[in-house]
């Protein structure tokens, strides 16, 4: 029988690109399970409000042993697809001191944090995003969300885009979509970050910092949860990259 061993360091990682390359250095080792959830959003076939008089009506007379009609039919109760949420997942991963309890869990903890935060940026309305109003200068500070913008969207879709049309407006950048690899088995692409939790560890280093962090990350896919986005991930781990962690017996 051939076994394909794979050891435990490398099946713990977890990983967050973009465009190809990592988000950070450091590695981040994974915590407990990973949970995936989909939704779908169901509603009445159609809609129609209650003739109080025609329910009254029903429920005082019957003739023959059979109910007047009350205007209200089982049918339109029937539930009906109306929309399906993207893909969430939820993974914990923590961080780890190797030489610098600040450059291997302080700094890449709250660079993850970032990711899922506007940043501030100057309006291009006015002169350096200022105008004034008689006596009072106003600064137009205007907030890059975090997400994809027009650029990252036509990306994920697979359309080409002229970065120059896109690259000059500060306004118009943002922190895009990202690639998740979980452990060896999953790689979920074109995916927003929602939330991260990051939770130091009370024990510090001899400079005060906390060698050890845990961080909790919210991801949800750029488009809805479909049938064919779960065949790609299946797909997916049907491939493990295989590399000299493992060992066939």
């Amino acid at each position: 029988m051939i076994l394909n061993t794979i050891s435990n360091d490398r099946g713990r990682k977890l990983k967050i690109t973009q465009n190809g390359n990592d988000i950070i250095s450091q590695i981040l080792y994974i915590d407990g399970e990973f949970d995936l959830k989909t939704s779908s959003n169901f509603n009445s076939l159609w809609k129609a409000s209650s003739n109080n008089l025609l329910n009254i009506v029903s429920s005082s007379f019957s003739f023959g042993g059979k109910s007047l009609p009350s205007g209200q039919f089982a049918m339109q109760g029937v539930q009906v697809w109306e929309s399906t949420e993207p893909l969430e997942f939820t993974i914990s991963a923590h961080l780890y001191m190797n030489d610098d309890a600040f450059s291997d869990v302080v700094a890449p903890a709250m660079a993850l944090v970032n990711l899922s935060l506007p940043t501030k940026s100057k309006s291009i309305i006015g002169k350096d995003g200022k105008i004034n109003i008689g006596t009072y200068t106003i600064n137009l500070t205007t907030l890059i969300p975090p997400g994809p913008n027009i650029e990252a969207i036509l990306q994920a879709n697979g359309s080409a885009t002229d970065d120059k049309k896109f690259g000059s407006l500060e306004s118009v950048k943002s922190k895009g979509v990202f690639t998740v690899k979980i452990a060896d088995y999953v790689t979920i692409p074109n995916v927003i970050i929602k939330g991260v939790d990051a939770q130091f560890s009370k024990i510090l280093d001899e400079k005060g910092y906390p060698i050890e962090c845990e961080l909790s990350f919210e991801f949800r896919t750029l488009e809805i949860a479909t049938t064919d986005m779960l065949d790609n991930i299946l797909e997916s781990m049907r491939k493990p990259s295989i590399d000299d962690n493992t060992q066939v017996q």
